[in-house]
């Protein structure tokens, strides 16, 4: 997958905080019946229930026991979005180098386009 939305990471001097920044308030999980973790769709993610924020990420694989009705109960990402357009870019963005699950060079989006459906 790919994971975004992380206030920290836009501080290099806050690298050893990435992956845990937020907008200091939590969401309730909003589950729709029918959407699934499954590739090119967009979930949120959380540590828990109802712990959402600003964090999101791109299922980049079947990740289906994400899914509200399936897999750990702990461990549920409800599913907002989907990528309808620039898979590819998603995916050349999934084979970038990491270490420890972080990019070595900084991938930068400078624009998205939301459609609502």
């Amino acid at each position: 997958m790919v994971q975004g939305g992380d206030i920290f990471s836009k501080d290099d001097s806050m690298k050893n905080r990435w992956g845990q920044g937020g907008p200091g308030y939590a969401i309730e999980d909003e589950f729709i019946e029918g959407l699934s973790n499954t590739v090119g769709t967009i979930a949120m993610a959380n540590s828990g229930p109802n712990t959402g924020g600003s964090q999101f990420f791109i299922n980049l694989i079947d990740n289906s026991r994400l899914d509200w009705d399936k897999g750990d109960p702990r461990s549920k990402h409800p599913v907002f979005g989907e990528i309808i357009e620039g898979m590819d870019i998603v995916e050349k963005i999934g084979k970038v180098k990491t270490v420890r699950d972080l990019p070595v060079e900084p991938v930068i989006i400078n624009s998205v386009e939301l459609i609502k459906k």
